[in-house]
């Protein structure tokens, strides 16, 4: 019997989760699976909103 894993909880108890985040909560993501960051990054950014070009957003950032 495996044990019961934070990554394999289902998308929308992620999403759940992910919109109470704080930013600062948000730095151990880099280090985290692709879907991690795919689905907490929906959840924390639904209402961002940014028109230009990549390095435009990168230089905001």
């Amino acid at each position: 019997m495996s044990l019961p894993s934070f990554v394999h909880l289902p998308r929308e108890v992620h999403l759940l989760i992910g919109r109470h985040l704080q930013p600062s909560e948000m730095e151990g993501l880099i280090l985290s699976s692709r879907h991690m960051r795919v689905t907490y990054c929906q959840a924390f950014y639904h209402s961002l909103a940014f028109r230009g070009t990549k390095a435009d957003l990168m230089g905001y950032l």
